[in-house]
C-alpha cells in the first residue's frame, strides 16, 4: 500500500498522454514537432511545462489563429483553432515571375511564355527576376501569363574552410573516470559520482532502462577520458596538399550527378594566424 501510495504521488507529477482538440488543417505531427522542440514529450514534469510558451510557438503555426494548452490530471491537451479561408478572396489569374535559383553568367535564354528581363551573358543574383509574367498582344495590351522558361548559367558553387598555421591534438591517455545515477520518472534516487580531476577530457553519456523491474527505473553512465594535448607547428604548409584535396572533394559534393564540372579552383587568403581556402566549382545548369 505504501509503495502504491507514493507511485501514485509521483506519478501525479508528471504529463504520460496528450490530446489533440479541434484541428482539422494543422496535422498531428505539426503539433508535436513543436511540442518536441520545446522538450515536451513523452513523460514530462509538469513543472517543466510553461503552458503560456508552448500557446505562443503554436500559434506560429501557419493555419493556427489561436491556441490554449492546459494539464488535466496526466494528460496536456491542446485546442486548435484554425484560421478561416476564403476562396473569393484568392487572386487565381496572378501569376509571379521567374526567379534565379543561383548566382550565375546566364549563357543560354529559352522562353515559352512571358518576357525576359536578362540577358545572355548577363550576372544575375539568386533571387533575381529572369522573366514577367506578362506579354504585349498586337493592339500593345499586356496580358497576364504564367511565365516559362529554361534558362541556364555558369553557376559558381563555393566552400570556405579556415585552417590554423598551428594546431592542438588531442589524444586519449587511457585514463578513465564513470559516474552513475539511477532514476524514477526523471527523479534521482541514487548517484555515485567521484570527483573528476582530469585537466582535459572528453566524455559520453549512455542511458538504459533497468531490465526485469515493473517501475520505469534508467541508469545513465558518464564516462569521461583523460586526454592531453599537443600543439603542431608550421600544420598547413606540412599538410597543405591534403587539405586542399578535401576542400576540392566537399565543393564537388554540391555538383549533382547529372552536371559536367566546366572548371574549378581554390583561393587561399591568410588572415592573421590562419589561413581562409575558399574553393570554386563551375557548372553549367538551369537556374529557373
Amino acid at each position: 500500500i505504501i509503495l502504491f501510495a507514493v507511485f501514485a504521488i509521483i506519478a501525479n507529477q508528471f504529463v504520460f498522454n496528450y490530446q489533440f482538440q479541434g484541428n482539422e488543417l494543422v496535422k498531428n505531427d505539426e503539433i508535436v514537432e513543436v511540442l518536441k522542440n520545446n522538450k515536451v514529450y513523452g513523460i514530462v514534469q509538469k513543472q517543466k511545462i510553461d503552458t503560456e510558451s508552448l500557446q505562443l510557438e503554436l500559434q506560429k503555426l501557419e493555419s493556427v489563429s489561436f491556441a490554449s494548452v492546459i494539464i488535466k490530471g496526466n494528460t496536456l491537451v491542446v485546442n486548435i483553432k484554425e484560421k478561416i479561408y476564403n476562396a473569393e478572396y484568392i487572386e487565381k489569374d496572378e501569376f509571379l515571375p521567374l526567379k534565379s535559383n543561383f548566382n550565375g553568367i546566364i549563357t543560354e535564354i529559352s522562353v515559352v511564355q512571358g518576357t525576359p528581363l536578362v540577358s545572355v551573358g548577363q550576372t544575375v543574383a539568386v533571387g533575381q527576376e529572369l522573366v514577367s509574367p506578362y506579354i504585349k498582344d498586337t493592339s500593345g495590351q499586356s496580358l497576364a501569363v504564367k511565365p516559362m522558361a529554361d534558362i541556364k548559367a555558369d553557376v559558381f558553387l563555393t566552400t570556405t574552410t579556415i585552417v590554423p598555421n598551428t594546431k592542438t591534438v588531442y589524444s586519449k591517455t587511457g585514463k578513465t573516470i564513470t559516474h552513475k545515477t539511477i532514476s524514477l520518472f526523471g527523479l534521482n534516487i541514487y548517484s555515485h559520482t567521484p570527483k573528476n580531476d582530469f585537466a582535459l577530457y572528453e566524455c559520453e553519456t549512455l542511458q538504459e532502462n533497468l531490465t526485469n523491474l515493473i517501475l520505469p527505473f534508467k541508469i545513465c553512465t558518464t564516462t569521461f577520458y583523460e586526454q592531453t594535448q599537443t600543439q603542431i607547428d608550421n600544420y598547413f604548409n606540412a599538410n597543405k596538399n591534403d587539405i586542399l584535396v578535401d576542400c576540392q572533394q566537399k565543393t564537388r559534393q554540391l555538383v549533382n550527378s547529372c552536371e559536367i564540372i566546366k572548371d574549378e579552383y581554390y583561393v587561399i587568403t591568410p588572415v592573421a594566424d590562419l589561413n581562409q581556402i575558399t574553393c570554386t566549382v563551375v557548372v553549367n545548369k538551369s537556374i529557373c
